[in-house]
């Protein structure tokens, strides 16, 4: 069903571009009027949306209908929906005109309001899933700048979850209108019934012996410096126990936590002429007629060969590192089924990957055994790197087998002392036929391995992970390996570690690590202690849930605010990506600020209180009216205490005063006041809800 999800997405994209196909079978022109007329019942499609197009296309045996509506007069916008053939919905979309203001405002309708919208609209939609999905709630706050609620529905069997399958539908926050509809699910699987389970405690005990943590070093490339630290962790995270037999499953993971299991990324462009002359004469690199005459000398690539590309890239994580790539093509360019692809290590010449195309070929009586390939594959290892062959471990191989080409692949992991190296690791592919080396991929730490001390003890490790993290009980989709084309799905019941968090385990402070090595924090909904006697009480929980918030459990609205916290809220309002408790996050906030024009350079005094006037100037350059402000002379006062206010501050005090953003107390400014936390909050409230 994953490939059948990306497929939709693809037609979603790209069917626009395609004109309407005709087709003169009668079923298609039936299928088709039933699509329209259920799609336009549905999803109350008006006579207005004046201009349609369609476009249909068959995958894995289902047709479906991409459906198209467009308002010509720009005041509707547009509307997408896929539909199968059968009238399954799996996707619709609404498009409000781009001309329709989309400012942050106090939503209508509350989050909860908007999930029970959104359920009575999956019954009305699909209520045949209605009742095999849960709802996901997410911990994580609200988009301030999104008009929408955002809802992730999980299929259930058995009142147990396969997050395989799902449902994305969002809300308009105001009109409570049905503004997306995203179904990924799959109606041919089987699941095993959850009868004669073993229980949790001997899931435990069998993953903690099949599968188990290790000692792992990885690598954060914070400004492109890399550091290494020490974790306990799984060398694979995709493995669970069945929750029948007891052994050991790979399976696919579609939720959960990301990471990036090579630093060998590239950025997405070549560099220029100009700009790979002035790296080379820098970084002492070698040509790209070395970098040629070295790749075909290391993999015998005769000149019947012809280079058909080469460009030099440099790394997106590394700094001063860079990489040659080039292709090879056999015969015509266009109808060459004989490729070399090649990187190539731009200072030392070294082969960091090679991939060799070729054509199917004929079918053959007999393979090589997997103790032949293992020698071939031991052999060439030595052969490519023998100074580094003794620090390397076989964890895995799989064999892959397209009609009679046969293609086995071992990958080894880098070892250290007694701990493992997350980002090092050799992968070589040999054809099963003739034992020939197809492919090869090396990524390798080139600096020193520091000695960390391990402080905390694997007893200690598993008493965090299945106190602090858990296992849980799903339906996965095994991996088969040893035929990676084949397409029916084998559902498991799995005892699998929760995706909660991040399996890293600090082995100094037993701590949970986010993949920068930094520990981890779990993105919630702030909740505060002392704010029950503040004026500001229902605007602090408010901007809470929307994620602008202060770090720690006390809010102390009575403190005065400095510069630093009120730039850190106002900031929060536009980017929830920053943070007041990262590392260097002086740096990366006023870093913002100043490009996005809030603060000048010359103004940066993080620990200076912020008076009101102040607060207004920066707000007002936050909505980028302050060449508005600026202008002299056109600004009447509005404040018995005017007199007070800076002459530069009039005009963005006047236009704070219309957008709703202050009012005074009884006519008076006070714009000298220095601000209190609570005060700030009032601020920002209103300048994200009621301007």
């Amino acid at each position: 069903m994953k490939k059948l999800a990306l497929f939709l997405s693809f037609v979603i994209l790209f069917a626009t571009l395609i004109p309407t196909s005709s087709y003169g079978e009668p079923e298609y022109n039936k299928k088709l009027e039933e699509a329209i007329i259920k799609s336009k019942n549905l999803f109350n499609i008006t006579d207005e949306y004046d201009k349609f197009n369609s476009n249909v296309s068959s995958f894995y045996g289902k047709t479906f209908f991409y459906l198209n509506w467009i308002d010509s007069s720009g005041k509707l916008g547009e509307i997408n929906v896929n539909i199968s053939s059968d009238g399954t919905i799996y996707s619709y979309n609404k498009f409000k005109p781009d001309y329709e203001n989309k400012k942050s405002k106090l939503p209508s309708i509350s989050k909860d309001e908007g999930l029970s919208i959104a359920m009575n609209a999956i019954k009305n939609i699909n209520p045949k899933i209605s009742k095999s999905i849960i709802y996901n709630e997410s911990q994580k706050p609200i988009d301030p700048n999104s008009s929408e609620y955002n809802y992730e529905f999980i299929r259930v069997q058995n009142a147990i979850p396969y997050f395989e399958n799902y449902l994305y539908v969002s809300i308009d926050k105001n009109t409570g209108g049905l503004m997306s509809y995203y179904l990924n699910w799959d109606e041919e699987i089987s699941f095993p019934d959850s009868k004669d389970m073993i229980n949790l405690d001997k899931a435990i005990e069998l993953y903690k012996e099949k599968i188990g943590l290790s000692l792992v070093y990885k690598t954060n490339y914070i400004d492109g410096i890399d550091k290494m630290y020490l974790v306990y962790t799984g060398l694979e995270n995709n493995k669970g126990i069945d929750a029948k037999t007891g052994e050991v499953v790979s399976y696919d993971d579609y939720v959960g936590f990301t990471e990036e299991k090579s630093d060998m990324i590239f950025n997405e462009e070549g560099l220029s002429p100009d700009e790979s002359k002035a790296i080379k004469n820098i970084s002492n690199l070698i040509s790209s007629e070395e970098a040629e005459k070295s790749a075909r000398k290391i993999l015998n690539i005769d000149d019947e060969y012809k280079l058909s590309s080469i460009n030099l890239y440099s790394y997106l994580k590394k700094k001063n590192e860079y990489a040659w790539t080039m292709s090879f093509q056999k015969g015509e360019e266009e109808n060459s089924h004989y490729q070399y692809d090649v990187s190539l290590d731009a200072k030392t010449g070294d082969i960091i990957s090679f991939y060799f195309t070729f054509p199917k070929e004929d079918a053959v009586k007999e393979y090589k055994s997997k103790d032949q390939i293992m020698k071939i594959i031991e052999d060439y290892i030595k052969k490519m790197n023998p100074e580094i062959y003794n620090e390397v471990e076989l964890y895995k191989n799989f064999e892959d087998k397209s009609g009679d080409n046969l293609i086995y692949c071992f990958n080894y992991i880098r070892k250290h002392n007694e701990a493992y190296i997350a980002d090092d690791s050799i992968s070589v592919y040999v054809d099963g036929k003739n034992g020939n080396i197809v492919g090869y991929n090396k990524s390798w730490h080139k600096g020193e391995i520091p000695q960390l001390v391990n402080k905390i003890s694997i007893d200690e490790a598993y008493k965090k992970l299945f106190e602090d993290l858990g296992m849980e009980i799903k339906y996965v989709t095994a991996n088969d390996s040893a035929n990676s084309k084949k397409t029916d799905k084998i559902i498991k019941l799995c005892y699998c570690i929760k995706s909660d968090k991040p399996l890293n385990i600090s082995v100094e402070t037993g701590e949970f690590l986010d993949y920068n090595g930094r520990p981890f924090k779990e993105e919630k909904v702030a909740r505060y202690r002392d704010i029950d006697n503040s004026y500001a009480k229902e605007k602090i929980l408010v901007l809470a849930e929307h994620g602008i918030d202060l770090p720690g459990e006390n809010f102390k609205p009575k403190d005065k605010i400095n510069q630093r916290e009120f730039l850190y809220l106002l900031a929060k309002s536009n980017s929830q990506n920053i943070d007041l408790e990262d590392e260097n996050s002086d740096e990366k906030l006023y870093n913002y600020l100043i490009k996005t024009g809030v603060i000048k350079d010359e103004e940066k005094n993080p620990e200076k209180l912020v008076t009101k006037e102040e607060s207004i100037k920066y707000i007002i350059r936050m909505l980028k009216y302050d060449k508005i402000a600026d202008i002299n002379g056109i600004y009447k006062d509005l404040f018995k205490d005017a007199n007070e206010i800076d002459d530069k501050l009039k005009g963005y005090v006047s236009i704070a005063y219309g957008l709703n953003i202050i009012s005074g107390s009884n006519g008076y400014l006070r714009p000298k006041l220095e601000l209190s936390r609570e005060d700030a909050v009032n601020m920002v409230y209103n300048y994200l809800f009621k301007n």
